[in-house]
């Protein structure tokens, strides 16, 4: 059993600065504990804070300051790869419009995947889950399974969850992974 564990993380920013800073957690990554990864995306006035160094941020464990730490800022051209399973519901509730919006909406994340950066598969589901296109880079491959989704059937979320969290984890070669179910 992993424990969760939660951080509150500060940034100290120039007080000159009169645009309003935000903080957003993106990742947390426990499976090396005790080593804890924690990606941040920090922004003043909605522009990125590039190059944070250690003394710009207070780290506290359970309200205790964390007093060692590391700071990674990766250059901003580096780009992460993602791997993405799109899980559809196919079951005969999904008939008609149901249908042609799930379509809809596997075709449109599609588009914005990240030509030979990013990467996804398209799985299905009634009685039983299916996978209709296993990872890949390939738009035209991931849109043809999409287009190919049938609409009948009984539903067997769980089973086809389950599955698709077991591929992403297992073949996904992606710096972020993410399952993404229409239902």
């Amino acid at each position: 059993m992993k424990r969760c564990i939660p951080f509150v993380a500060l940034i100290l920013l120039s007080s000159t600065l009169s645009a309003q800073p935000s903080l957003k957690i993106t990742r947390i990554k426990t499976d090396a504990w005790p080593l804890v990864e924690l990606s941040i995306d920090a922004r003043c006035g909605g522009v990125p804070e590039l190059g944070l160094v250690t003394r710009n941020i207070d780290l506290y464990e359970d309200g205790i300051p964390v007093d060692s730490f590391e700071v990674d800022c990766p250059p901003a051209t580096q780009t992460c790869s993602s791997s993405t399973v799109l899980l559809f519901d196919a079951s005969g509730s999904m008939a008609g419009s149901g249908n042609t919006g799930a379509k809809m909406g596997g075709h449109a994340f599609i588009d914005r995947m990240r030509a030979n950066i990013d990467e996804a598969a398209v799985m299905f589901f009634t009685e039983v889950p299916f996978v209709q296109q296993r990872l890949t880079k390939y738009k035209t491959l991931l849109h043809a399974a999409v287009e190919s989704l049938p609409a009948n059937g009984a539903t067997a979320i769980w089973d086809a969850l389950y599955a698709a969290v077991e591929i992403v984890v297992a073949q996904g070669g992606g710096e972020t992974r993410a399952v993404i179910v229409s239902s």
